[in-house]
């Protein structure tokens, strides 16, 4: 590996990623067909990759380390209960009280919930995310103890 780096070559792909990379392969065939069965274009999917499809490693591996799954509920949420949080999901509660009353009436999730989970997954907007949504969404279904649930998102 190390004469590979320093020669500018590239090294050559360990039997794992290969067959982790076929696996992926067959799943994306299958999802592909399955989308088309269902009417949908799968060329939107393939658009969504830059080149090759491929599973995106950190989205794995940012999954099985979720926060919520690895720290305690009090630290978890002792660190997003500040008060400038607070105050702004306050805020965007009255000022979305109207969408917010909607949705209640057509999911019974109530706006207060829907405004918390607002502030702890993105900070009201302010986090984007780093990873293209589609690419993320089918690595999560392909490789998740949620795969059901990440492949009817997809």
């Amino acid at each position: 590996m190390l004469v590979a780096a320093c020669s500018g070559s590239t090294p050559t792909p360990t039997a794992q990623n290969t067959s982790q990379q076929a696996s992926f392969t067959r799943f994306y065939a299958k999802l592909r067909a399955e989308a088309q069965a269902k009417g949908y274009n799968p060329k939107l999917l393939d658009a969504s990759f830059s080149g090759k499809p491929a599973p995106i490693a950190a989205v794995t591996k940012s999954e099985k380390s979720q926060p919520e799954l690895v720290r305690s509920f009090s630290d978890y949420v002792g660190g997003l209960l500040t008060a400038e949080r607070i105050a702004n999901g306050t805020q965007h509660y009255q000022n979305h009280a109207y969408t917010l009353a909607t949705i209640t009436r057509q999911t019974g999730v109530p706006g207060n919930v829907v405004v918390a989970l607002w502030g702890i997954e993105t900070n009201f907007g302010k986090l984007q995310g780093t990873h293209p949504v589609i690419p993320a969404l089918i690595t999560l279904a392909w490789q998740s103890p949620r795969s059901d649930y990440f492949r009817s998102e997809v």
